[in-house]
């Protein structure tokens, strides 16, 4: 993919390297080394769960493998010290040629001090440099002031924005991604188990499993309800509704999409429901518009999916009623969305300004991932849901409250869990650019 958006690459390390220099000046330092990260081994055992690399070394650099180390300094080509022991028990992982290292100067280092020494190099000389990873070694080793707060910020806030070859990734996931929801959809329309559903989606994104961005949500009727739901269910088969929540990566840029199916024992009530939800959630992607505070929307999605409860016979209230209340929050407990990047809840959401000052979610709705004002360049899922979980419905049905529910239409939608639709969204300076729909337009 990227020899075809090499242009774009280009573009993209000269744009992320000039914020850098800029942040860089801002905090006192004249350097960064930026750490890929290590395996983590499973305690008193030898066997490391999936590796995923650090985001900000990510940013800069195509590579994801193990404890690699990023050097950025101002005015000169980014150095990589790129970990490539000789090793026989595993291949080897030498970086080659692809097409993205010609703009850096790369070593490959085969041992541990070979790699310290090619870093202590090319350090400024008495000058500041910090250090950015969990590897809190390497900072000790070279005297390096270690993740620094204000740095930190002023690198989250960049990456909410998003540059074209971040958009271009993210997209390419998105038609990936694409290709396993519709092996999915066919897998549960033939009957098949959460399990099945599932290896169909890995098997058409074409991807281990661990290279997933996030384990994928697979449920089936009444599992719907259970937002995080990550079991993989072999005994339910032929189920009357499907929610699936899964992505693919490309370049280490994430999807994120979530649909609900009903299937040919849904019933009309459901699917009406399903169709309400389609309709609300379009608008509020077209909603998506630069100035525009996201807590704003998402309160505008509560009026809205209470709008969708009202009209569907669920609450018996008016939607500004069910959101007052607090009805409303019941059915939606969750932000209706966040950034999406290399990270699928990507960094810099509650951050109000590049120097650290944070925006808080209101206390009514704490869940918020993100309570920034959308910028053109923003990449976020839009995911409103309505869910009928019994935790959260039975303090309504007592006392005065009850009234407010139909609760003969709420037993009736209990087995179906819930409906949740899911898109990633651009903003740009004019109508957003729904980079799900292109791809999977239902």
């Amino acid at each position: 993919m990227l020899d075809r958006t090499g242009d774009l690459w280009r573009a993209h390390l000269e744009t992320r390297l000039g914020g850098v220099a800029v942040d860089l000046e801002a905090c006192g330092f004249d350097a960064v080394l930026i750490s890929a990260g290590s395996p983590y081994i499973h305690f008193r055992d030898d066997q490391p769960a999936p590796f995923r690399a650090n985001a900000h070394f990510l940013h800069f650099c195509p590579l994801e493998a193990p404890r690699h180390q990023l050097l950025l300094r101002p005015g000169k080509p980014p150095f990589l010290a790129a970990w490539c022991p000789d090793d026989f028990w595993y291949e080897p992982q030498r970086v080659g040629s692809p097409a993205w290292a010609a703009d850096f100067e790369v070593v490959e280092c085969r041992s541990r001090p070979g790699q310290a020494g090619e870093i202590a190099r090319r350090l400024p000389a008495g000058g500041r440099t910090a250090f950015v990873g969990e590897d809190a070694a390497v900072a000790e080793t070279f005297g390096l002031a270690a993740n620094p707060g204000r740095l930190l910020d002023r690198m989250d806030w960049r990456r909410a924005v998003k540059t074209p070859y971040e958009v271009a990734c993210i997209a390419e996931a998105n038609r990936v991604a694409a290709d396993g929801h519709r092996a999915a959809e066919a897998a549960f329309h033939d009957g098949g188990s959460e399990m099945e559903i599932h290896r169909a989606f890995v098997a058409a994104v074409g991807c281990e499993e661990a290279a997933l961005p996030y384990p994928s949500i697979v449920g089936l009727d009444e599992k719907g309800a259970v937002l995080h739901y990550e079991g993989k269910r072999t005994d339910v088969r032929d189920a009357r509704t499907l929610l699936i929540d899964a992505g693919a990566r490309v370049r280490g840029y994430a999807s994120d999409i979530t649909r609900t199916r009903p299937g040919t024992r849904a019933g009309g009530r459901f699917r009406s429901l399903v169709a309400a939800m389609e309709s609300a959630q379009q608008a509020l992607c077209d909603g998506a518009r630069p100035g525009r505070p996201w807590a704003e929307l998402h309160a505008e999605a509560h009026r809205s999916l209470a709008g969708v409860l009202r009209e569907a016979g669920v609450i018996r209230v008016s939607p500004d009623e069910a959101v007052e209340s607090g009805l409303s929050r019941v059915f939606f407990p969750h932000g209706l969305g966040h950034f999406l990047g290399i990270q699928v809840h990507d960094v810099g959401g509650h951050l109000a300004h590049r120097d650290g000052r944070r925006a808080e979610p209101p206390p009514e709705h704490p869940t918020l991932r993100t309570t920034r004002t959308l910028e053109p360049g923003h990449v976020i899922t839009v995911e409103p849901g309505v869910y009928f979980i019994p935790m959260l419905l039975d303090p309504w049905r007592e006392g005065a409250r009850r009234r407010a529910v139909d609760w003969e239409a709420v037993e009736a939608l209990l087995p179906f869990g819930g409906v949740r639709i899911e898109d990633d969204v651009l903003v740009t300076d004019g109508a957003p650019r729904n980079l799900t729909r292109e791809h999977l337009p239902t």
